[in-house]
């Protein structure tokens, strides 16, 4: 019965045991960083916004950025993001050339990286030469991305239009 007692409930109250703090620990770790997620931290695509000032302004600066690149007021822009509309249907809705939005919004991106750039090499980080071949970098990127965006857009409308078809038929 010694033997039992020794071999069996002694080796299985250390795994109760161990375990437990094993699983609390993983618990606890869990917790911070869901926690930390969902201030923004890591994940959700915002950013780091850790407070809900920072969220105020991220919000602000972006709806103020939407208005001045579409000519749209601030108020309609937050009322859209409000009820969950997309910028695109906005223009849509309002008349707008969304290929015009988007031109600007590109001469507006490069005009802030090269501000960026100039920043770094107005601090000695990197030469106006690293700068130059950064902004060119940034600019064939920027151009694959939206050429990339595109097709797979296309793609998908088109699948989406066919399984349309399909069901209407």
């Amino acid at each position: 019965m010694k033997k039992i007692f020794t071999y069996g409930i002694v080796p299985a109250l250390a795994v109760v045991f161990l375990g437990a703090g094993t699983v609390s620990a993983a618990q606890n770790m869990i917790s911070e960083n869901f926690t930390e997620t969902h201030r923004g931290g890591r994940g959700l695509g915002m950013g780091v916004i850790k407070t809900p000032q920072e969220f105020v302004e991220r919000q602000t600066q972006l709806f103020t950025h939407q208005s001045e690149i579409t000519g749209i007021p601030v108020e309609e822009i937050a009322g859209a993001w409000a009820e969950g509309k997309k910028l695109e249907t906005l223009l849509e809705e309002k008349g707008i050339d969304h290929t015009v939005v988007q031109e600007k919004m590109r001469t507006y991106g490069e005009a802030q990286m090269k501000e960026r750039l100039q920043a770094l090499v107005d601090a000695g980080v990197i030469t106006q030469a690293q700068a130059e071949t950064r902004l060119e970098f940034m600019k064939t990127r920027i151009d694959e991305l939206h050429e990339k965006r595109s097709d797979s857009e296309g793609k998908f409308k088109k699948r989406f239009n066919v399984h349309i078809e399909e069901r209407n038929s």
